[in-house]
Parts: C-alpha cells; sequence; structure tokens
C-alpha cells in the first residue's frame, strides 16, 4: 500500500476545492477516486457529500 506526505493529500484536497474534479485529479496523480473522497472526508469532515435520501 502506498503512503502519501500529509501536504500531498491536503494539496489534493484543495485543488479540489478549486474546482478540479476528482476523476481529473485521480488521473493526473494515478489516484484512485476513492483515495480523493477518503481525503476529503479526512480533511474537510464537516462538508455534506450532497447526497440525499
Amino acid at each position: 500500500m502506498t503512503r502519501y506526505e500529509e501536504n500531498f493529500k491536503q494539496m489534493i484536497v484543495e485543488l479540489n476545492q478549486t474546482g478540479r474534479s476528482v476523476r481529473g485529479l485521480a488521473k493526473e496523480y494515478g489516484l484512485s477516486e476513492a483515495t480523493i473522497y477518503k481525503w476529503k472526508n479526512l480533511y474537510l469532515p464537516d462538508q455534506s457529500t450532497g447526497l440525499t435520501g
């Protein structure tokens, strides 16, 4: 399992917050979309997923 530096994870989350898509970031940096969503939940725990049920 690959370990990533905290600053790298935060950078990815910040790029997503500036409008970059999760899919695009995953492709560009060789990450899975699930990993990016996990990092978003870690660094932005108060953010809603936007899902309604």
